[in-house]
């Protein structure tokens, strides 16, 4: 199968375009990334067709916080995908991406307390 462009999220950087494979292994190997071992993806939706993946199972002990959404920062790498009517991974529209690269494109800086209530809403 070809690779698909996703855009990438790395807690500090800048977003970035990444080709990865259009599989579950290939959305999990991103959302992995800077974890020890293979780590198994979460994913809310931001759109029609829109996907923000990350580590289910990431924490700000081990993980940089990365960006926000809503009231929830995101831990660790992530991923912004599209998807196909039938819901599997698909390369993003030029106008997808850029939108989405638009909206993250800059890294976000949080304050100790701003990560301190995130932690608290994930256990509300």
């Amino acid at each position: 199968k070809p690779l698909i462009r996703i855009l990438l999220l790395l807690p500090g950087y800048p977003a970035m375009p990444a080709w990865i494979p259009p599989t579950l292994k290939g959305l999990e190997s991103v959302v992995s990334l800077g974890a020890d071992d293979p780590c198994n993806a979460t994913a809310k939706q931001l759109d029609d067709r829109i996907w923000l993946l990350w580590n289910q199972d990431a924490n700000f002990l081990v993980f940089q916080p990365n960006r926000k959404i809503g009231k929830t920062i995101i831990p660790g790498a992530a991923c912004i995908v599209e998807t196909d009517k039938e819901s599997r991974p698909i390369s993003m529209t030029e106008r997808q991406f850029a939108f989405w690269h638009a909206r993250f494109a800059f890294p976000e800086v949080f304050t100790d307390k701003e990560i301190l209530d995130a932690q608290f809403e994930e256990l509300i």
